[in-house]
């Protein structure tokens, strides 16, 4: 996927929290698969472009204030995978106990 073309249609047509498009309809924009979106999302993040995500889909981040919540947001699924991590974890121990 052209990541330049990519951004440039984020910040024209999905500007700010209040203007997300969902993976599905960046897909059929692109003619690309979600895991292809998530790749070049990641990937851009990776390079300091800031691209939102919520519920509702994917942004361009407008200020610090979007930006930060963002990064919040992506703490908090760290943590979570990570407790999931440990728990399956556990059980791993558990069964390799019996």
């Amino acid at each position: 996927m052209d990541n330049e073309r990519f951004v440039n249609y984020l910040k024209r047509y999905h500007m700010g929290a209040e203007n997300p498009i969902t993976s599905k309809e960046l897909e059929y924009a692109f003619g690309v698969g979600g895991e292809d979106v998530r790749k070049t999302v990641n990937k851009l993040r990776q390079q300091g472009v800031p691209i939102g995500s919520s519920a509702s889909g994917y942004f361009y981040a407008i200020d610090l204030v979007e930006t930060r919540r963002v990064v919040e947001s992506l703490k908090r699924r760290i943590k979570g995978i990570n407790a999931a991590i440990e728990g399956l974890e556990k059980y791993i121990k558990e069964q390799e106990a019996i």
